[in-house]
């Protein structure tokens, strides 16, 4: 062997032992159920598991697992998930994908992000009560007064055109 190629070697082991750590440090911070792994560790706000990757950096777990179990990852693409669930670590659940395939899935899946699914209260601070047929929830509240002033515009109409 050449100077080189020792050197490569070298590397190549050393990368092969970091990957190793970091695959016992995955199998330490998760839940197996029957069938996701359950990242036990740091989340981000997004709900994903959070962890140090192969250069240190932050990184979420998922990919880390990819990374690790399965392989590197190409440039501009995702790891996404079969199973739909942010915490799953399964290597057996994430494949790649790009952008679009993941904004794809999203919708596929129904799991758009949207602000208004978040809230909880009407804009007026009620809580909401229920859905209508559209599928938007409702404030029975407002609806309620929404209803009575509808009600009272009319009988004030009528008591107008009568007079």
């Amino acid at each position: 062997m050449t100077e080189t190629q020792d050197i490569e070697h070298l590397v190549s082991e050393m990368i092969e032992s970091r990957k190793q750590q970091l695959r016992n440090r995955i199998l330490e911070k998760i839940k197996p159920d029957s069938y996701c792994w359950i990242w036990q560790g740091a989340k981000m706000n997004s709900g994903y598991g959070k962890t140090r990757g192969l250069d240190g950096k932050d990184t979420s777990a998922h990919r880390l697992s990819y990374q690790v179990f399965c392989g590197d990852i190409p440039k501009d693409m995702c790891v996404l998930h079969k199973c739909d669930v942010r915490t799953c670590v399964n290597p057996m659940h994430l494949f790649l994908g790009t952008k679009k395939d993941n904004a794809i899935d999203m919708v596929q899946k129904g799991r758009q992000f949207s602000p208004a699914r978040l809230r909880t209260k009407c804009p007026k601070g009620h809580d909401y009560s229920g859905m209508n047929i559209q599928g938007r929830r409702i404030c029975a509240i407002c609806q309620k007064e929404s209803r009575l002033k509808h009600e009272q515009r009319k009988q004030n109409e009528h008591s107008t055109n009568t007079v």
